[in-house]
């Protein structure tokens, strides 16, 4: 995880970075990381005096797109909205600072040097899941991610953005974490 500012429409954003996240399969049903990731992001937003805090993060796994709907109503890229072109702008710029020519501006995807794979049984969607027009958007935009190519996303993670879940893991995790400035 990587805390940072970035410039944007003449102000300063704050934005936490993550790539791959790889979850024990066992802790699946178990919505500890949700909790703790509000939690986490709430006392980051705390601690640097901010309203909003920017979650910019590579996707290879529908499992952590999914996140994104579930957690956020504020999220780029989506099957049911454009990118606005200011918001597809900073993604590029982001995108094209930290991972170079390994950034496919045409497609939003990074193709990493040594991407993390998913193990065989993980890899690739079941035909059931692409019901879910979420998933079938990452699928299309991201043909390549069993490969472990990474879909570049943009998520608000204030609570005004989030979901009625999200803010309930937002409430649950900002408990673990008090304090701030």
């Amino acid at each position: 995880m990587d805390v940072f500012d970035q410039a944007f429409r003449d102000r300063q954003m704050t934005l936490v970075y993550s790539g791959d996240t790889v979850v024990d399969s066992s802790t699946w049903s178990d919505s500890a990381l949700s909790y703790y990731w509000m939690g986490a992001v709430d006392w980051l937003r705390r601690h640097y005096g901010k309203d909003s805090i920017y979650w910019f993060l590579l996707v290879s796994g529908y499992r952590t797109y999914r996140f994104l709907p579930v957690y956020s109503d504020l999220f780029y890229p989506r099957f049911d909205r454009s990118t606005p072109e200011d918001v597809q702008s900073l993604m590029h710029e982001m995108a094209e600072a930290r991972f170079g020519d390994r950034y496919d501006r045409e497609t939003g995807v990074v193709r990493l040097a040594t991407p993390a794979i998913l193990r065989d049984e993980y890899r690739g969607i079941p035909e059931h899941r692409m019901k879910d027009p979420h998933i079938a958007f990452f699928a299309k935009r991201n043909p390549g991610h069993p490969d472990g190519d990474e879909l570049v996303c943009l998520s608000a993670l204030s609570e005004v953005h989030l979901t009625r879940l999200g803010k309930r893991m937002f409430r649950k995790g900002s408990k673990l974490f008090p304090g701030g400035r």
